[in-house]
């Protein structure tokens, strides 16, 4: 499990949505290798403002979400999405597993 190399930041856009705060989600891959099968905590997620189930996937009520479809994250690329909710979600890596050959 590589999630000490995955960093999420977020911060508000400025842009409100069905009156809700939008929020800019940014995650890195800072290790040198590529991480599969991204898993983050996301417990509570909601959003007003679609999200491509193939970027961030609420999986059940595990609390836990897939990000972009478990393919890889390579390193030092950012990736993103934007979603809308009366307060930010608490979005923390969980698992990750790396690909160094």
């Amino acid at each position: 499990m590589a999630r000490s190399c995955i960093r999420i930041s977020q911060a508000k856009t400025g842009r409100v949505v069905e009156g809700d705060v939008e929020f800019d989600v940014v995650i890195r891959n800072n290790c040198h290798c590529p991480q599969f099968n991204v898993t983050l905590g996301c417990k509570g997620f909601s959003t007003v403002e679609t999200v491509d189930p193939n970027i961030l996937k609420v999986l059940g009520s595990t609390g836990d979400c897939l990000f972009n479809g478990g393919h890889a994250l390579a390193p030092k690329h950012p990736y993103g999405f934007r979603y809308a909710w009366h307060t930010p979600t608490d979005l923390t890596p969980k698992s990750s597993v790396s690909n160094c050959l």
